[in-house]
């Protein structure tokens, strides 16, 4: 009965391992296509499944970072700050330039 107890253990925990690195993938999809909400979702869940996981704790940090600059730099085309606005999208851009919304301004 131990036996079946530690191999059940081990499976969850490689289980939780694999998912925790397909939500993270998930993450990277999302990016891709310019949900960066759905990404940070994905990634808060990815580092929930695999909580030891360094790395997923600095993307989610990098993408925080990246809503943040987004939401500045729309705000400074709100403010009519263009100049502003063109350095943050251009940071951006630099930063990460597989997410789509980098390009766009606004929705």
């Amino acid at each position: 009965m131990k036996n079946f107890f530690l191999v059940l253990i081990t499976l969850t925990s490689i289980y939780a391992q694999t998912s925790a690195i397909d939500l993270y993938e998930e993450s990277q999809k999302a990016l891709s296509s310019g949900d960066i909400e759905l990404a940070g979702e994905k990634i808060r869940a990815a580092i929930e499944a695999d909580k030891s996981n360094d790395s997923f704790r600095k993307e989610f940090d990098r993408l925080n970072g990246l809503r943040n600059k987004m939401i500045n730099a729309n705000r400074s085309v709100k403010d009519g700050r263009f100049d502003d606005a063109i350095q943050g999208f251009y940071r951006r851009v630099k930063q990460c330039s597989k997410f789509c919304r980098s390009y766009v301004w606004n929705r």
